[in-house]
């Protein structure tokens, strides 16, 4: 007989629900996520016009927010759409990360760091 996983699932509320960034800028947030299995982190943009694609990437901190790594331990771009909306989501173990949201094109972009899950277990049945 096969298992069954079933994750419970939690929301957060959202991080930033829209900030605005000039052309070749960027934005950090951050999340700390101290209980359950993972974290899915949505990121989108909103372009006012064709741009370059922004690149998010996430450096994890292992002393509580006191430092983050130098290097991302994933990095992502969210491609472009015209005068659009794009997305992406990222699952992350749980832990504490920064966010570098860069607007790498030559038009004003919106981010969005949304309302994230939290898987807090997994029932088998």
């Amino acid at each position: 007989m096969a298992t069954v996983s079933n994750p419970v699932i939690a929301w957060t509320a959202s991080i930033m629900a829209g900030s605005a960034v000039n052309q070749s800028s960027s934005l950090t947030a951050t999340v700390n996520i101290t209980a359950g299995w993972e974290v899915q982190v949505p990121v989108a943009c909103r372009f006012s016009n064709v741009s370059a694609d922004p690149v998010i990437s996430f450096y994890r901190s292992t002393d509580g927010g006191a430092n983050y790594d130098n290097t991302p331990m994933s990095a992502f771009s969210i491609n472009r759409v015209s005068s659009g909306t794009g997305r992406l989501t990222i699952s992350l173990p749980i832990g504490q990360y920064a966010i570098q949201m860069l607007n790498s094109g030559p038009n004003t972009a919106t981010f969005q760091v949304l309302t994230q899950v939290v898987i807090t277990a997994i029932n088998n049945v």
